[in-house]
């Protein structure tokens, strides 16, 4: 589990998340919604230590730790171009404490599970679609053996096909993990969440269990009515 307390964060004075409480369990999807620039993207940055709060406290408890915490960016950021699949994969690996031994059957299961992965495990990255290099990014954190997956803009930019891919990858990390999504997909967020955080005035609102697209919908009209997405 992981448990957030009374979170802030300001920037020269100005308050960007003013007492966030929340916590999260393995075995459950999160949706972070709301509209660009209302602290999403520093929320998270203070969840996988890449940035410290002005106060508050985040404590965690069974395998989850802030060194097992493995963030997907938006885009393609999370891979070495010019490498291929199965050489990020050893990186990811060895910085992570694994053995080649340890990488290679867990690589071998994942080739296994997903079929889209054997495909391309001795490609270029840089020779990948969009779709497929969001979806080798998500499955290298199961080659870093992460308690805590959070994913930045999950299914930006994907077709349908790699979307439906996404979602299957998605049910089968969760089994044993967090996983916590900030996303703008309300029709995704609705089909992978099993709860659903609304960021406003530097806090989360009210969390709500499973939602309907039109009830996502409707809770941000409620929400960010005088706000731009």
């Amino acid at each position: 589990m992981i448990e957030v307390k009374n979170l802030y964060k300001s920037y020269r004075e100005k308050d960007v998340l003013n007492g966030v409480t929340c916590s999260f369990e393995s075995g459950f999807v999160y949706s972070i919604v709301a509209p660009n620039g209302t602290g999403k993207t520093t929320f998270i940055s203070i969840l996988s230590g890449l940035l410290a709060p002005t106060s508050g406290e985040i404590s965690f408890s069974g395998d989850n730790s802030i060194k097992n915490t493995y963030v997907v960016l938006a885009g393609e950021k999370n891979l070495y171009a010019k490498n291929t699949v199965k050489e990020n994969a050893m990186y990811i690996g060895r910085i992570s404490g694994k053995t080649t031994k340890e990488i290679k059957k867990q690589t071998d299961f994942l080739r296994n599970r997903f079929p889209v992965y054997n495909d391309v495990f001795d490609s270029l990255v840089e020779k990948l679609s969009y779709g497929q290099k969001r979806l080798v990014a998500l499955l290298s954190s199961v080659i870093a053996d992460s308690s805590c997956i959070i994913i930045d803009e999950v299914s930006e930019g994907l077709d349908m096909n790699h979307i439906s891919l996404l979602l299957d990858m998605i049910e089968y990390l969760k089994k044993d993990r967090i996983i916590i999504l900030a996303s703008h997909d309300y029709e995704f967020v609705a089909n992978v969440s099993d709860y659903n955080w609304f960021l406003k005035d530097g806090c989360f609102q009210k969390m709500y269990g499973r939602l309907s697209k039109d009830q996502l919908v409707s809770i941000y009209k409620e929400l960010y009515t005088v706000m731009k997405d």
